[in-house]
């Protein structure tokens, strides 16, 4: 038959590698710096902390603007060596993409340690007692491609439901520690 409600996993019982979660209601214990994800042309990606994010975006920007700067020139100054024809602004994309500097891809990483919710034996969710054993107690969550209204939002010491996560084992490769991610 048609089960009525989510159904919700309690982080104790993820396995490492074991599929998608539904549902899972966490308590976040800590909120880390936001972390920025770059993914170049070349199919491989840098992390980046907030200072470092934003030196690299202003190389960027430099590096853009000087190869808009030197096109500029080259179209006003007779087109020498340039081959745009009619279209400048196709000319321009070309020359930017041509050193990567038409688009930066990158999102933003929310990290956070979180702990399996536990409800006090009035709370409706309440199942009985339950043993701890054997489950991780505490995984660290990352959210890829997080909206300012998610990290407006997420604050310490607060539970929340999250849905379609994938556990994975830490790099640490301890039993009781799993990097869940959206």
């Amino acid at each position: 038959g048609r089960v009525s409600y989510n159904l919700t996993v309690p982080l104790r019982t993820v396995v490492p590698d074991g599929g998608a979660v539904p549902r899972m209601i966490v308590h976040v214990r800590h909120v880390y710096p936001l972390m920025y994800q770059e993914r170049r042309a070349d199919g491989t990606s840098v992390l980046r902390c907030e200072l470092a994010e934003r030196r690299a975006q202003n190389k960027w920007h430099s590096a853009r603007e000087s190869v808009m700067h030197d096109m500029q020139e080259t179209m006003q100054n007779g087109g020498d060596g340039w081959s745009g024809g009619d279209d400048p602004e196709g000319a321009m994309r070309d020359a930017l993409e041509e050193k990567d500097l038409f688009e930066r891809r990158t999102s933003v990483v929310l990290r956070m340690n979180v702990t399996g919710y536990n409800p006090s034996p009035g709370h409706p969710s309440y199942r009985g007692p339950q043993s701890l054993r054997g489950g991780p107690s505490s995984a660290m969550l990352t959210v890829w491609d997080a909206d300012a209204a998610l990290i407006e939002a997420v604050r310490s010491g607060q539970t929340y439901a999250i849905t379609a996560l994938r556990p994975k084992a830490t790099s640490q490769g301890t039993t009781s520690e799993i990097s869940l991610s959206t």
